[in-house]
Parts: structure tokens; sequence; C-alpha cells
């Protein structure tokens, strides 16, 4: 059975009016590790290094030579896409990653003092993506068009991630709201 409660669900978060950034929780509706898959010569899947495609509601993430991680938040889409994305090089991995969307004027900066990679502006141009650490948590990193950052920690350490980011903005006297997705 399938758990029914986000990683974010699990902690009250404090409540924050007209917050600088916010920290949205999106809900993983499907996801899957792929590599070598047939469907890729039909540019479904990416296949650049530290690149992404992505969409209000999707992303296909490239994390190495011929793998790709998709994920979306849309139950339709996931359905369709268990129809196709299958056989020995597809791995359904839906609880493995929350997915976090950072955004906010001051969300480049904010993450870029706390990554092992810069992402300051030129360094790091939407769409590009990073497998790194913020804090002490594992996390691929995705700059959006829209300056807001995609954030996939693994889902156990998504909220230990969500506590350090909002210690680490009060101590800068920065707000940060907290978002968990709807169940």
């Amino acid at each position: 059975m399938l758990e029914q409660r986000t990683a974010l669900q699990e902690l009250d978060w404090p409540t924050v009016a007209n917050a600088g950034m916010t920290l949205d929780e999106m809900p993983v509706a499907g996801a899957w590790l792929v590599g070598d898959w047939e469907g890729a010569s039909a540019g479904t899947v990416i296949d650049a290094a530290r690149e992404a495609l992505s969409t209000a509601n999707g992303l296909v993430i490239s994390i190495g030579p011929s793998r790709s991680l998709i994920v979306t938040a849309d139950a339709e889409t996931a359905g369709a896409l268990e129809g196709i994305v299958t056989g020995p090089h597809a791995i359904e991995c839906r609880c493995q990653r929350a997915w976090l969307r950072l955004s906010g004027a001051d969300s480049r900066a904010f993450l870029d003092r706390r990554l092992g990679v810069d992402i300051s502006h030129g360094h790091f141009p939407a769409g590009c993506v990073a497998a790194t650490r913020l804090g002490q948590v594992d996390v691929l990193v995705h700059a959006r068009e829209d300056g807001a950052f995609d954030l996939l920690p693994a889902r156990s350490f998504a909220a230990a991630l969500a506590e350090t980011m909002l210690r680490s903005a009060r101590a800068e006297g920065a707000s940060l709201a907290i978002c968990p997705a709807r169940g």
C-alpha cells in the first residue's frame, strides 16, 4: 500500500505571511528511473548531462549517460506514462524522492550560499541540473525557466531539508513559507 501522506505533511509548519521565499512540495504522482529506453529515440527522454526538460507538473532530468529521471505531479500523465515507461530499463520509483520547488526573488542567492555548486547568475542557467548537497542532504537541483528551483532529495530527508532551510532563512532574517502538498 502506498503512503497517503506526503513528506512535508509529517510536521506542522509555521504560517508565514508575505514570505520572501516559498518552498512548495509538489505531489509525486509518478516517477521512473530510465536507462537506454527505446522511447528515448523519439525525443521523450533527453540524453545530455546536466540538462532537464520541465513543465509546470513534470520533469525529465538527465542524471547520467543514457539515464533519466522522469517525475510528474499529474495523476493522468502518470497513468499514461505507466503504459509507456516499462520494461527492464525502467524502475518505478514514486516513493523514492520528494519534489520541492523553491521560489521567490532571493531563492537563487539563498541556495547559492548553501549548495556545493555555483548557481550564481550565468553559471547555472534555466534547464541545468546538478547533483549536490544542501547542508547534509543529497539533492538534485534543477533551475527552472521561471527563476524557481526544483529540489529533489530522498523522500526520507525532505522534512529535514525543509527544516534546515527554514532555520537558515530565519538566521539571515529572511522569511520562508513551507507549503506541503495536499495528499
